[in-house]
């Protein structure tokens, strides 16, 4: 679940969450490019408590949260808040509940003011280059910046 559907899109895919996201929606979240949260929003993996390991769900935590805080989560199945799943990694920008709605506005506008190319390429970069070793890493960079580069632009 790491590799998620959603990585394909070749444009950033973001989540908001207003409530709880419990197990697989902690993973949707992770799985997503940038996630924004209501600062009253709240993440658990309650999975153990029915005896089912959520080894799907810590899948697509692998690169967005530390090891052993990945696994304290997973073994205490305690809630965290949104500013504490902020600090986590599985968060990009926490808003107040009643200015979510604002904040995702401000944030989208980070997208639609750019080169549809040049956002794919930033995505692409991301999606492979966690997986590549440094010299991998730089040679995919340069490629993907020669490619942006010489794409026509957007009219």
């Amino acid at each position: 679940m790491s590799r998620m559907y959603w990585a394909a899109s070749p444009v950033p895919v973001v989540a908001v969450v207003q409530g709880e996201a419990k197990g697989f929606g902690c993973a949707f979240v992770a799985g997503c490019d940038l996630a924004i949260a209501a600062d009253t929003a709240t993440f658990s993996f309650p999975e153990l408590d029915h005896d089912l390991p959520p080894t799907l769900a810590m899948s697509a935590m692998l690169h967005k949260v530390t090891p052993k805080r990945l696994l304290h989560l997973i073994y205490t199945r305690r809630t965290v808040g949104a500013a504490e799943a902020l600090s986590l990694g599985l968060l990009s920008e926490v808003a107040p509940a009643a200015t979510l709605d604002f904040a995702l506005e401000k944030l989208l506008v980070h997208f639609t003011d750019r080169n549809r190319a040049a956002l794919a390429g930033v995505k692409e970069y991301m999606n492979a280059a966690l997986y590549m070793d440094p010299s991998g890493a730089a040679r995919l960079a340069s490629s993907l910046l020669a490619s942006v580069v010489s794409s026509p632009k957007e009219g």
